[in-house]
């Protein structure tokens, strides 16, 4: 068949809801974390906090407005798709800002002693209005509407159909993303080797960095192999479609194993659960840590603590 079924459907938008609530309390956990311990909020924590704002739009996004239920749906579903392409072009710039800090911070940095806070304002001016940029080119051509390949109406986005267009907005920003992503990968990994004599250290910041690269390759490169299949074929495969709405939805939640579950946060978490090792500052309404506690991933080498780009701790 050239088009998914009913049932075919409702099966994967199921699965997009929930994926997509599943992000939602991945990055919920990410945002709040960072928000009520004041000790973790680090350079490149900064940067994850802003990625987890992008996956809570998108899938809020895909969660919140049932489309096929409004009474005026063509303007809900181009709604829709708006907020899920500006947060999810949005995210695609977070994960570029997060590789390139950490080039500054430990390729660069070395050299020219940087102070990477001093690049945040130009990370949000680029990465809010090329997200800005983009759906304003996609209202031009007309392009936000039903996703589906039928008349069902389950969630919108880009137009079934255009696939021009996808690849434009879309496809082509996240090749360009991964391409800039593997070559920052590569060239902080060569530093890391170089310098960080610890095998075990070595080991696990080279090991965050690429697991954060393999979130954004499954979640944006499964809708990638979707597009690009249907359209050589023009036979849409709903296994395919199945792994499509399972990945694009799920970067929020991937994204809090990969950054939030680490052994310090989890610590953290236990002692505001059980109220244990803390005290609750009545003025700020948040925990305070004690005096001695450590947060360092690596000791005092500066290179070992810059490379996790979570809250530089020990997994």
């Amino acid at each position: 068949s050239d088009v998914l079924s009913t049932k075919e459907l409702e099966a994967l938008a199921l699965c997009l809801h929930i994926t997509a609530g599943l992000s939602i309390i991945g990055s919920l956990f990410i945002i709040v974390s960072y928000l009520i311990f004041p000790r973790l909020r680090r350079a490149q924590s900064h940067l994850v906090f802003w990625l987890s704002v992008c996956d809570l739009g998108s899938s809020l996004a895909y969660f919140v407005i049932p489309v096929q239920f409004m009474e005026k749906p063509e303007i809900w579903c181009q709604l829709q798709g708006a907020i899920i392409q500006f947060f999810q072009i949005g995210s695609f710039g977070w994960v570029l800002c997060i590789a390139l800090s950490l080039y500054l911070t430990i390729v660069k940095n070395r050299t020219f002693n940087l102070d990477i806070t001093w690049f945040f304002k130009f990370f949000h001016i680029g990465v809010w209005a090329f997200a800005a940029l983009d759906v304003g080119l996609a209202f031009y051509l007309k392009a936000f509407g039903n996703a589906n390949t039928g008349e069902t109406l389950s969630w919108c986005w880009i137009k079934a159909g255009a696939d021009a267009v996808k690849m434009e907005l879309y496809f082509a920003p996240f090749l360009l993303v991964l391409v800039f992503n593997i070559a920052i990968y590569l060239r902080v990994s060569r530093t890391i080797v170089k310098v960080v004599k610890n095998p075990a250290l070595r080991g696990r910041a080279t090991h965050r960095m690429l697991l954060y690269m393999l979130v954004f390759i499954f979640c944006i490169g499964t809708g990638a192999i979707n597009r690009i299949q249907s359209w050589a074929t023009g036979r849409p495969l709903f296994w395919l479609h199945v792994c499509d709405a399972i990945a694009s939805p799920s970067q929020g939640f991937l994204n809090c194993l990969v950054y939030g579950m680490n052994k310090q946060l989890r610590t953290k978490w236990k002692d505001v659960l059980s109220c244990r090792g803390r005290n609750y500052s009545s003025s700020s309404g948040r925990l305070e840590a004690n005096p001695g506690d450590d947060y360092r991933f690596g000791g005092k080498d500066p290179l070992i603590r810059s490379v996790n780009v979570d809250s530089n701790e020990e997994d």
